[in-house]
């Protein structure tokens, strides 16, 4: 069976940053249920580069700078949320 690809035009920064890589991988695997590992691996890895061929090894985020990401944006979340429930009760 032939399927239709559903091409969309993506919108965003168009300038490289390995911030903004990092946040857009971390944002892949917590999203989409995707194992940390995905970071690492060599097709994942060859697929970046293939969008950015001067890419070097440096400039891709590896599982540990994802897990790092993840956690310590986990940690604001919470802060954030204890910050907001503490507010509501004040107010009630």
């Amino acid at each position: 069976m032939q399927q239709l690809l559903d091409l969309k035009s993506m919108t965003g920064p168009r300038k490289f940053t390995r911030e903004r890589t990092l946040d857009a991988i971390t944002k892949l695997i917590a999203t989409n249920n995707q194992p940390l590992a995905l970071a690492d691996n060599p097709a994942f890895c060859n697929a970046l580069v293939s969008m950015r061929p001067k890419s070097t090894t440096g400039d891709l985020p590896s599982t540990y700078n994802v897990k790092v990401q993840l956690h310590n944006k986990f940690v604001k979340h919470i802060k954030e949320l204890k910050q907001a429930i503490t507010v509501s009760i004040s107010k009630s």
